[in-house]
């Protein structure tokens, strides 16, 4: 299991990493737009339809780290008061809970982008991006995330209940 840990840690890092570029990379679109509009009074005619799909792709290539790293909003007020068999139970009901929602998130967007691609979707914009292309990091994502909850699954299962006369949590 700690292969898989590290394993899902060193691919979030990645993920992150490649985060900040797209954040510098739809800076650089935004930016561009102000400046040539400012000063030319001509347009990218690019930034809004790709700014869309960069600000969509920094998210969903955020969210392993996100999990990773216990930064999703979580309400633990009653978690945090339970012990023992109790709260591993909580814990994994929440860790299925996200394996569910990431596998049905996958199995759909994943639908979405080959059902683009089999009918050779295109943006409404003058590019007429093929829309299999931005959509194929969001089953890519969920199921990135599908397997963060499946490992974390498989660590609070495979851990020993906490003895609740000790105070420990």
């Amino acid at each position: 299991m700690l292969v898989a840990q590290r394993l899902l840690d060193a691919v979030s890092r990645a993920m992150l990493a490649f985060s900040n570029v797209l954040l510098v990379v739809l800076f650089l679109l935004i930016n561009a737009e102000i400046v040539l509009r400012a000063t030319l009074g001509k347009s990218t005619l690019v930034s809004d339809e790709y700014s869309g799909y960069l600000l969509c792709w920094l998210t969903l290539s955020s969210l392993l780290y996100g999990m990773r790293t216990n930064a999703f909003l979580r309400v633990d007020i009653v978690v945090h008061r339970l012990r023992g068999r109790m709260r591993s139970m909580a814990e994994a009901l929440a860790a299925t809970g996200g394996l569910a929602v990431s596998l049905v998130a996958c199995y759909s967007t994943g639908l979405l982008a080959l059902t683009n691609w089999k009918f050779h979707g295109t943006s409404t914009h003058f590019t007429a991006t093929p829309l299999y292309l931005p959509q194929s990091i969001m089953p890519a994502a969920f199921a990135l995330l599908a397997a963060a909850y499946l490992v974390q699954l498989a660590v609070v299962l495979g851990k020993p209940p906490v003895d609740p006369h000790d105070g420990g949590a």
